[in-house]
């Protein structure tokens, strides 16, 4: 193993190395300064003077007195509670109204849903190939309906009729009969 003891230490090393530094000091150095601390409130309440402070000074420039601004700023209030009232009650109506469409739009695209598995169904594809001819009819282009191009993708790709095994009503062949009809050619 190296020795790094002599190796430069260069600003990327995030360390300053003067001498060396007591456990004492390195606590000091870490613990943050003791200052006045401010709740929330009492940063909202010095915010808000500070703001009707530079209101009331703006007011002032433009001409109003202290008893206009009252009125103002009480006139002003009532405005923006009736405004909030009116946006509120609004605001509510939109949302009810925004969730009705979503629902309509859900039961819409299940009506669709179910009307082009029926549609798949009495045309005559098989249960477990309905969404595959529903993908296929639903990515042709045109206008007409989904009939139409449900019977157009069955023609393109033919339904394969399905293999019913056929049962035999007669007698079984033992096994000396399997025999005689297969004889293997003789080695040479």
């Amino acid at each position: 193993m190296e020795d790094n003891t002599n190796m430069p230490v260069t600003a990327t090393d995030n360390a300053e190395i003067k001498g060396t530094a007591t456990t004492e000091q390195i606590s000091e150095q870490t613990q943050p300064k003791q200052g006045k601390t401010y709740s929330t409130d009492d940063f909202n309440k010095m915010a808000s003077s500070q703001f009707a402070a530079g209101q009331a000074a703006i007011m002032k420039e433009l001409g109003f007195s202290k008893e206009q601004l009252k009125d103002v700023a009480a006139q002003t209030t009532a405005f923006k509670q009736w405004q909030d009232a009116q946006k509120t009650e609004s605001q509510r109506l939109q949302d009810q109204l925004k969730e009705i469409a979503e629902a309509l739009n859900v039961e819409r695209g299940k009506v669709q849903t179910y009307e082009k598995r029926m549609s798949a169904i009495s045309s005559g594809v098989p249960v477990e190939k309905i969404e595959w001819y529903i993908r296929l009819a639903d990515a042709r282009d045109g206008e007409e309906s989904f009939d139409e191009k449900m019977k157009k993708t069955i023609e393109e790709y033919p339904i394969p009729k399905k293999d019913v095994p056929k049962f035999s009503t007669g007698t079984t062949k033992t096994e000396s009969e399997t025999k005689k009809r297969y004889t293997p050619p003789e080695v040479i």
